[in-house]
C-alpha cells in the first residue's frame, strides 16, 4: 500500500503563498479538516509562523476569517503524532506495521483522543496517512 501523492489546487496554492508572505517561514502543506485550516511546518520554524505574542497567527486567522493550526512536521512518527495531538500528551506512541497505537496518560485523555463518533480518531488518521503508511490508529 503506497500513500496518494498530495495535489494541491490554485486555491491552496494561493493559501500557502499567503501563509509565507505573512510568517516568513515555508508551509510544507496545507489543508482543511473539521473548518480549521492546518499549516504543516519544517521543525524549529513554529516560533517565527507565530511570532512574537502570536502577532502572525493571529493577524492571518483575521484575514482568512477561519481557524488555523500549525503542526511540526518530523519524519518520525511517533514525534509528528505527538505534535498533531498536542497540547494532549501521549504516554507512547508505538508503530507496527502500519499499525499505531497510541497510549494515553488517563481516561478523560484517551477519550478526547478517540472523540465522540471516533471523529478524532478518524482525523488524525487521516492527517497521519497523508506523510506516513498507516493502516490503523488505536488509543490504549
Amino acid at each position: 500500500m503506497s500513500r496518494p501523492k498530495i495535489l494541491y489546487d490554485s486555491n491552496t496554492l494561493q493559501t500557502i503563498s499567503l501563509f509565507e508572505r505573512i510568517t516568513g517561514t515555508e508551509a510544507k502543506d496545507c489543508f482543511t479538516s473539521n473548518e480549521t485550516l492546518y499549516f504543516v511546518l519544517a521543525a524549529g520554524n513554529m516560533g517565527r509562523a507565530i511570532g512574537k505574542d502570536g502577532v502572525r497567527i493571529k493577524r492571518l486567522q483575521a484575514m482568512m476569517n477561519r481557524r488555523i493550526r500549525l503542526l511540526e512536521f518530523s519524519p518520525d512518527l511517533a514525534t509528528f503524532i505527538k505534535n498533531l495531538i498536542y497540547p494532549m500528551r501521549a504516554r507512547q506512541v508505538v508503530a507496527d506495521r502500519g499499525i499505531v497505537t497510541i497510549t494515553g496518560e488517563d481516561v478523560k485523555g484517551r477519550a478526547m483522543l478517540i472523540g465522540r463518533n471516533s471523529s478524532n480518531l478518524q482525523r488524525l488518521k487521516d492527517i497521519v496517512g497523508r506523510y506516513f503508511e498507516v493502516t490503523e490508529i488505536r488509543v490504549a
